[in-house]
Order: structure tokens, then C-alpha cells, then sequence
């Protein structure tokens, strides 16, 4: 059953939290780089997690949108009708609220399933698909895969985040690559 009024406030919120932490650990080494935006995604925000207005000098050139619902499926993405799915929603939303200097990235979940991340490949993300890792290749270079697989590579199945991604990754958008 999907969640409803505060409590759907609160179960977002407390995954946008948990994500931030997740990124600002693998991105910088640390748990407070990266937070929820505050009033997640509203006023001047764009996405649910930002760069810690405290950490000016790091970088960060993502828009993030992170959901946390129920009644979507993947299966939905094969059908005819897949532009009306929940999940291309979420990913237009995200479209839509990303500046263009960011990349877009979508983080979904629901009810016990994993971790989900969407991105597009025009951006120079391929190279963070892992080979022998299922990934679902949408339209327009769109893809879908665990986030744990975009993650771990980077940080270990332990968590060491020695291996943090190149700064390349960070740095300003490639469109077109």
C-alpha cells in the first residue's frame, strides 16, 4: 500500500537523507559533504541533494532526484504504454528541474527492493556501467541499474572510499559525448 500525507513526507525524506550520506561518502570520503536539500527540491533548490552549503570548495555537478514510492514496476518500462510509467515520470521530472551545467541522475526505490539509479549515457556516465552488471538500456541513451553497481566499483564492497571516482566525474557536463 503507497504511503500517504506526512508519513510519505517522512519515508522520502529519510531516504533522501540516507542517499546523501551514501553519494557524500563515496564522492569526498566523508558522511556531511552532500545533504537533502532543504525543502527538497522547493525555492532555489534544484534536486534533493546538494553540496553542503558549509563545503565550499567541493564539487559537485549533479541534479539528483530521489524517490522512495510504491506502484511502480519495472516490467512497466517494456509495455507500449512505458512513456506513462512512474518511472519515466520520475525521470522527467528530473529532466525538467535539472539545470543545464548538472546531469540528471534518478535514485528510486520502493518498498523492499534495491536501489535504483537512471542516468543517461550523453553525459560520459557509460564508463561507470559495469561489464556483467544487468543494466536496462532505455530510449535516448537512458539506462537503469542498481545503484550499488555504479557505486561499489568505486568504493568497495567494504566501503572504502580510497578509490574515489576522478574529478572528471564531478566536473562540469559533457553533453554530446
Amino acid at each position: 500500500m503507497a504511503s500517504r500525507g506526512k508519513g510519505a513526507k517522512n519515508k522520502g525524506s529519510s531516504y533522501e537523507r540516507k542517499i546523501a550520506k551514501l553519494l557524500s561518502n563515496w564522492f569526498y570520503g566523508d558522511g556531511d559533504s552532500l545533504v537533502r536539500a532543504p525543502r527538497s527540491g522547493g525555492g532555489s533548490w534544484k534536486g534533493d541533494i546538494v553540496k553542503n552549503p558549509e563545503k565550499e570548495n567541493i564539487l559537485f555537478n549533479f541534479c539528483i532526484e530521489c524517490k522512495n514510492e510504491e506502484g511502480w514496476k519495472l516490467e512497466q518500462l517494456f509495455n507500449q504504454d512505458c512513456e506513462k510509467s512512474m518511472i519515466m515520470k520520475f525521470w522527467y521530472q528530473t529532466i525538467k528541474q535539472c539545470p543545464e551545467d548538472k546531469i540528471p541522475l534518478l535514485i528510486f526505490t520502493r518498498n523492499f527492493q534495491p536501489n535504483f539509479l537512471m542516468c543517461n549515457t550523453k553525459y560520459g556516465l557509460h564508463h561507470f556501467v559495469r561489464r556483467n552488471s544487468p543494466v536496462f538500456f532505455c530510449k535516448g541513451g537512458t539506462v537503469i541499474q542498481l545503484l550499488s553497481n555504479w557505486v561499489e566499483p568505486f568504493i568497495g564492497s567494504k566501503g572504502d572510499s580510497s578509490t574515489q571516482p576522478n574529478s572528471t566525474i564531478l566536473s562540469a557536463p559533457q553533453k554530446g559525448q
